[in-house]
């Protein structure tokens, strides 16, 4: 995003929400646009725009990073655990000799609540009931988990998202990142 779109947003943002104390230095402004920067010119505005009218409440930056993600989520990341389970009983079904196969078939997300090929694998050779009820069950809370992280490694930035992958800790915020304004305590 531009600096003159931030300036036209910022400003957009304080005529609506006046508040004491929203958005009132330099400093503050100038730390909504560190963390909206990387985004789209267009995303920004029409997610300002869909916050306003539909949020009765002051955002912070990581809502209209999210109300971007809502703005340009896929049917593939708003595909629900019984959709998906479809997809893996389908795979599940000639997984015996093709488990490689049938896994790289399937959309990222699925294959991450999986695991692995070889998950596949045992899974057509489990009992009916078990697979149906017990797999399929701690399947939907995996695909849940892998789908909320999903979605919460989209809302942050490019360079956040690489220097925490970069430190081998995906899973969790890094105590240093490319902006600098974080000291690393390791």
């Amino acid at each position: 995003m531009t600096q003159d779109t931030w300036i036209k947003q910022a400003a957009l943002l304080k005529t609506v929400y006046t508040e004491k104390g929203f958005m009132q230095t330099r400093e503050t402004t100038n730390a909504w646009y560190m963390c909206l920067k990387d985004l789209a010119d267009c995303d920004v505005e029409l997610a300002v725009l869909r916050w306003m009218q539909t949020s009765p409440f002051t955002p912070k930056p990581a809502d209209i990073r999210s109300m971007v993600q809502r703005n340009t989520e896929t049917a593939e990341d708003q595909m629900g655990a019984e959709a998906a389970w479809v997809l893996v009983r389908r795979a599940v079904q000639n997984s015996n000799y093709h488990a490689a196969e049938e896994f790289d078939a399937l959309p990222e997300l699925i294959r991450k609540a999986i695991g692995s090929p070889e998950n596949l694998k045992e899974m057509a050779v489990m009992d009916t009931d078990e697979f149906e009820t017990v797999e399929k069950a701690q399947f939907a809370r995996d695909y849940r988990a892998a789908t909320e992280r999903s979605r919460e490694d989209q809302r942050m930035s490019e360079p956040l998202r690489r220097s925490i992958f970069e430190r081998g800790r995906h899973d969790t915020i890094s105590e240093k990142t490319e902006f600098g304004f974080l000291s690393s305590a390791t």
